[in-house]
């Protein structure tokens, strides 16, 4: 197995010989970071690499919308249940 793959959209794929998997680490269009930890023997290795680049490209294009997301529905319970004294409105 090659200890590093250097991907043109991936960046820099580190081979982890304790977990026996491939770590990267990409940003998404905010600048957060995404992680991905990914298995690949040698029979699957470019059908699995292709299929990471997908994924986390659907990832990283998606992840404003999924905390928008996310954010709206649990607004209204974070308003009811876990606030102790501070109301968030949508704004």
């Amino acid at each position: 197995m090659q200890k590093t793959i250097n991907d043109s959209f991936l960046g820099a794929i580190e081979y982890s010989e304790e977990y026996v998997w491939y770590e990267g680490k990409i940003k998404d269009h905010n600048g957060e970071v995404i992680e991905s930890e990914f298995y690949i023997d040698n029979d699957n290795f470019d059908e699995i690499l292709e299929f990471t680049r997908k994924v986390i490209k659907n990832l990283r294009d998606s992840a404003s919308k999924f905390k928008l997301y996310a954010a709206e529905k649990l607004l209204d319970l974070y308003n009811d249940t876990w606030s102790e004294d501070e109301i968030i409105d949508r704004e």
